[in-house]
């Protein structure tokens, strides 16, 4: 049975900010190839960070790039846990209508969720990246209040020295506590991301938006007892419910250069091609800007100067306005001193 809690926040409309693993790594993991724009090949002679050739030199196999955890041990019911595997099979939510131009619509958040012996993966399937102005999915969290009397009958794990490992600390998970409206975060999301709930985060039901279904492979332990795969808490306002704003679905309201990883593999990328390893420089850089001159300054503040002293080179100030820019035209050997 949920717990009820008063919604009582300071800020009512939470905005949201693209997925990226920097700002999501207090609640989990998120799982997308960090280098989208590198092709596969045995020629290849420097790596992306934490890849190893596979399959002939065909594939590049990135390691670990999320834990699956089963803390059942602790729980109350010494019931084992089984690992599964479930398809959701989730339609596009309603949105309340916005009266700011820039947003697409109001998302209630209602009911907040956690399952406090097990991580869980989602993993969609069928939509690619160019699909997010049709459709994409929010991931909403919150991290943990101090422990109150409400939650006292809410189980969660007690690891001790002899069923803990060297990365199963209890620090690491947030134990009991209710949900911190106060400080809910909001996660916009596409087809190339999958993502992972630590064990006892607090988050939202899966929440697609936009005009077609998503399916998804989700990945957990569970053990058939109620209150330990599973805890809710249900918000209760006296005026409007909290809402996540999400934003228009469009190239132009969230152009891919500022998603975090893409700065992240077009740095990797330049560092190759300027070091001269031309065997495993991409042909193409995707990126998708409204605005040249937005692209040249996001260019030049991010990567010129992180990348002039360690390699001693100068970008060059030149970019045309189309999704898929030549390398060379942004980056050249030639600027070599």
């Amino acid at each position: 049975m949920p717990v009820t809690i008063k919604a009582n926040v300071k800020e009512k409309t939470i905005h949201t900010k693209l997925l990226n693993q920097d700002d999501f790594a207090t609640f989990g993991t998120v799982i997308q190839n960090p280098a989208p724009a590198v092709i596969p090949s045995s020629t290849i002679k420097t790596l992306p960070p934490n890849a190893v050739q596979a399959n002939q030199g065909t594939a590049l196999k990135y390691i670990d790039v999320t834990h699956m955890k089963d803390y059942y041990g602790s729980a109350p019911s010494q019931r084992v846990a089984n690992a599964v595997m479930n398809m959701f099979v989730c339609a596009p939510r309603s949105l309340l209508p916005s009266h700011d131009s820039n947003i697409g619509g109001l998302f209630p958040v209602t009911i907040l969720e956690r399952h406090p012996f097990t991580t869980q993966t989602f993993i969609p399937l069928g939509i690619s990246p160019s699909e997010q102005e049709d459709v994409c999915y929010l991931v909403v969290v919150a991290p943990s209040l101090t422990p109150s009397s409400v939650d006292e009958t809410l189980p969660v794990p007690v690891l001790s020295p002899q069923t803990s490992t060297s990365d199963d600390n209890v620090e690491n998970l947030p134990g009991r506590g209710l949900p911190d409206l106060n400080r809910i975060q909001a996660f916009l999301a596409n087809g190339s991301q999958a993502v992972t709930y630590g064990a006892g985060t607090w988050h939202a039901p899966m929440v697609v938006v936009g005009k077609k279904p998503i399916d998804f492979v989700v990945v957990q332990f569970a053990n058939g007892v109620g209150i330990e795969d599973c805890q809710e808490a249900e918000l209760e306002t006296t005026d409007k419910d909290i809402c996540v704003a999400v934003p228009k679905l469009s190239r132009n309201a969230t152009p891919v250069l500022y998603d975090p990883v893409v700065v992240k593999t077009l740095m990797h990328i330049i560092s190759i091609a300027l070091v001269g390893d031309l065997d495993c420089r991409p042909r193409y850089v995707p990126i998708e800007v409204p605005d040249t001159s937005a692209m040249e300054d996001y260019i030049f503040s991010h990567v010129h100067k992180n990348y002039e002293d360690k390699y001693n080179a100068v970008p060059i100030r030149a970019a045309p306005q189309i999704s898929m820019i030549p390398i060379d035209n942004v980056f050249r050997n030639d600027t070599l001193r």
